[in-house]
């Protein structure tokens, strides 16, 4: 059993029974700090951003440890991933280093695609559960308003 936790913000986040305690460390320690200057230029909550920022990287571990799985993302997470996504060349650094590609993304295009994720997204919960304990799961972040999948199907991480 991991006994690996790293405060991300204030949040302290315990790695994963069965996950690898480096590629964890690599995933929570990650500097996002240019996606929060680009949204708090946009008028984002600093303390609001710091919470999803978290949470992003939770679905990133997630992500890592279910390859395979197609897991839902709400809209306060996508909306970092989105600004994640927009600075392309540390992105895609990113997702090189820690899943051995680039990830992709799905959005969705209407709400009968967003009610067809549901079933996702209480799978994704159910996951994040499963990993991080549901108490340190917070339901204004992962309620029910799924948009899309971020794809890590076939992904092999680098040895």
């Amino acid at each position: 059993m991991s006994t690996l936790a790293i405060n991300v913000h204030g949040f302290d986040v315990a790695c994963p029974v069965g996950m690898d305690e480096a590629k964890f460390a690599e995933i929570m320690n990650e500097d996002m700090s240019y996606v929060h200057a680009h949204m708090q230029d946009e008028g984002q909550d600093v303390s609001r951003l710091k919470k999803v920022e978290v949470e992003w990287k939770k679905y990133l571990v997630a992500l890592f440890m279910n390859r395979g799985e197609n897991l839902a993302i709400t809209r306060p997470v996508d909306a970092f991933a989105h600004t994640h996504l927009m600075f392309t060349k540390p992105f895609r650094s990113f997702c090189e280093r820690v899943f051995g590609v680039q990830m992709d993304h799905f959005p969705t295009n209407s709400q009968a695609e967003r009610n067809a994720l549901a079933k996702n997204g209480k799978r994704t919960v159910s996951v994040l559960h499963s990993l991080f304990g549901k108490e340190n799961v917070p339901t204004e972040v992962w309620n029910d308003e799924v948009v899309c999948i971020w794809d890590c199907n076939n992904v092999v991480p680098k040895d």
